[in-house]
């Protein structure tokens, strides 16, 4: 996991705007159901998170 190309502090935003604009394709422009959108946002979206933990974490660690 130390050298993963998804955990790095620059790369966070990215989970973030592609969830974003998958919510406007999914939503708007293909007008799916409610329920299968946040079914494929709900992953991007954790996997953001999760890198805001781990890079927390890590910090934290090399600090000390």
């Amino acid at each position: 996991m130390e050298n993963s190309i998804f955990w790095p502090k620059n790369f966070i935003p990215v989970y973030f705007i592609v969830a974003l604009f998958s919510f406007l394709l999914f939503n708007q422009y293909i007008e799916a159901d409610i329920s299968m959108t946040v079914l494929i946002i709900l992953p991007v979206i954790g996997v953001g998170i999760a890198s805001i933990f781990y890079n927390t974490i890590r910090n934290q660690s090399e600090t000390k």
